[in-house]
């Protein structure tokens, strides 16, 4: 198990990224920006360690092409449902 320093839940923008794909499911890359990130490398990289720790996977949208999209893996929607959990305690004030 990873510690939290060395996790992508450290990095910026993760928990957007995260909570973005629980509420709009599979989407391409570029469309994360810019309501995840402000650039498309920023995002590719973030998404490549979270696909390393296997919170998010790559598909190939179409065959002949180089278009990627993400979506969470069981342990990433299980990762947004308790983000989810702390964003309601934090608005039940």
């Amino acid at each position: 198990m990873a510690r939290l320093e060395d996790s992508s839940l450290e990095r910026p923008y993760s928990i957007s990224l995260i909570l973005f794909l629980r509420r709009n499911g599979e989407t391409s890359l570029a469309n994360l920006r810019p309501d995840v990130a402000p650039d498309y490398e920023t995002i590719r990289e973030l998404a490549v360690k979270m696909e390393k720790e296997g919170i998010v996977e790559f598909t190939n949208q179409l065959p002949h092409r180089r278009m990627f999209s993400l979506k969470l893996t069981e342990r990433g929607e299980n990762i947004a449902d308790k983000l989810f959990e702390i964003e309601e305690l934090m608005d039940s004030r």
